[in-house]
């Protein structure tokens, strides 16, 4: 908490008044407020012109051609800070309250790695970070982002929070290379996303490394380079021993960090004022140096692993502007060997349930997945998000009938009917039905029977809105969600656990969500 403190102290502290207080890309227009022609227009008496009283531009948005500045963006920022310096403040959030029909808590339904969004948890990222030049021809900025967990003193009474550090960074701009930006330190390194699944299909990076990033239309694209060392026994191990100097001590007996690379290239066109597309390209590259496991049974039992390697090759295409506020992504990504895990997933097969070779090795291991985002707008009616996507998985212990191996599929439908004659602009009867699903290549370990799971949800969403996107945030809804899960999906629970009986769940609750000024979330 005295981390939070201080930071709070240093953003009250340093805070800019005017930060953050107009949208992207605005030009303040200075009116005058007399009747006299400003100087600045009068002309040569050869050439007279008639000059009109000055006025306020009209919004951008309102202007022919504005579109064309539209982009498959992840989310739609209504107020992006300018690149300037001095101190600057943003933040993503969300507070979720709600009950079921028996006063428990709102908790997901799902059985997928990624399913629906609207159930999640209370979170909130505290974005700071500072702009300067310190030198000419040179732009800095430092980013750091402390995240914070469901855990609210209001709620449980508990005086402690879960935080982490999202970003913690340093990029540098000169202006000698146009286009071009280096940066160093940790942080969320990410692409487009699939909003209602939070879900990130292509490209979504934790590390903590290095880049240099190029953007100049039509191309943008970055190299990476990164490391971890996830605590968990394939990564990291422990173990007490008795030395004759110091007497007892804990050395690390294993310590192998993951090493990332990464590299991605896009292509962007724009057809005309409104209509553009773009077509990425992305790769990964994981490698693992050999280490020693200690399983610490009777008697001691020590493994040898492997060095391990693994890569990412992937594709993403976009089409925006065909409606305002508009567009959709389709992605594919194949993931071999360790990085089929993810950079921060750890293969379990050291003992029980193994998913590894019998040389401990996984190499072997395979994932695909299909997605699809897009977002329609009619303005000042109609919005609709969808979001999707198939994968299928394989773990490397090579066995035909496994468990842990199958597939599975979601996917989500958001529209929103936006009723300014009701409440007003800002209001908007929204609805959201999923549907999710999972198939596995063998038998259920407790029933030995093959197993079929699937859930079906229906949500109503009155939503206050703050914009006529369906991405304008801040947003508070009313929700009222039917989940229903069938008989193999409820096997997902313990045996012991009250909601395996349950086949239909009804929650209502409450939730608020805001972006701005983030350094993450563009």
């Amino acid at each position: 908490m005295a981390i939070f403190t201080g930071l709070l102290v240093l953003l009250f502290w340093g805070a800019d008044p005017q930060s953050g207080s107009e949208p992207p890309g605005d030009v303040v227009v200075s009116t005058p407020t007399s009747d006299a022609t400003p100087a600045a227009a009068l002309v040569p008496e050869e050439k007279p012109l008639t000059v009109e009283p000055a006025r306020q531009d009209p919004p951008p948005a309102e202007k022919p051609g504005a579109l064309k500045d539209i982009r498959p963006l992840r989310l739609h920022v209504p107020l992006q800070p300018r690149e300037r310096s001095g101190f600057g403040f943003g933040s993503y959030g969300r507070v979720t309250l709600g009950t079921n029909m028996d006063g428990e808590p709102v908790y997901p339904v799902n059985i997928t790695g990624h399913g629906p969004r609207l159930e999640e948890s209370t979170y909130v990222e505290l974005d700071l970070y500072y702009r300067l030049h310190p030198m000419r021809g040179l732009r800095s900025k430092m980013v750091a982002t402390l995240a914070l967990n469901d855990s609210l003193f209001h709620y449980n009474g508990s005086w402690e929070s879960g935080m982490a550090v999202r970003n913690l960074y340093l990029e540098m701009t000169p202006q000698a290379l146009p286009g071009v930006s280096f940066w160093a330190g940790s942080r969320m390194y990410r692409g487009d996303d699939i909003y209602l699944l939070d879900f990130w299909p292509l490209d979504n990076l934790n590390t903590l490394g290095a880049g240099v990033w190029y953007d100049r239309r039509p191309l943008r694209g970055g190299l990476h380079v990164g490391t971890n060392r996830v605590l968990g026994p394939y990564q990291y191990q422990e173990e007490v021993v008795n030395t004759p100097t110091v007497g007892e001590t804990t050395i690390a007996t294993l310590n192998r960090q993951r090493f990332i690379a990464s590299a991605k290239l896009e292509f962007w066109h724009q057809v005309n004022d409104t209509l553009g597309f773009k077509i990425k390209g992305y790769g990964e590259f994981h490698k693992l140096p050999q280490g020693t496991y200690n399983a610490l049974g009777e008697p001691e039992e020590r493994i040898d692993l492997p060095a391990e390697s693994g890569y990412v090759v992937g594709l993403q295409g976009g089409l925006w502007g065909f409606s305002p506020h508009s567009f959709v992504n389709v992605f594919a990504r194949y993931a071999s060997g360790i990085a089929a895990y993810g950079e921060f997933s750890q293969p379990l097969g050291l003992g029980y349930m193994p998913d590894l070779g019998t040389d401990y090795s996984a190499s072997t291991a395979r994932d695909f997945v299909l997605a699809l985002v897009g977002n329609y707008v009619l303005p000042g009616r109609l919005g609709v998000q969808l979001g999707a996507y198939w994968r299928t998985f394989e773990d490397a212990d090579g066995m035909t009938h496994d468990w842990d191996d199958g597939n599975e599929l979601v996917v989500a439908l958001r529209p929103m009917l936006f009723v300014p004659e009701l409440v007003g602009r800002q209001f908007a009867l929204g609805a959201e039905f999923s549907y999710q699903r999972t198939e596995r290549a063998g038998l259920h370990p407790e029933t030995d029977l093959p197993a079929h799971p699937s859930v079906w949800k229906i949500s109503i969403l009155p939503t206050w809105i703050s914009g006529p996107d369906t991405y304008s945030r801040p947003a508070v809804r009313l929700f009222y969600t039917i989940a229903m899960p069938d008989e193999d999906a409820r096997l997902w629970y313990h045996r012991m656990d009250y909601r395996r009986t349950r086949t239909i769940e009804h929650f209502v609750g409450i939730s608020a969500e805001w972006w701005f000024n983030s350094s993450t979330y563009q």
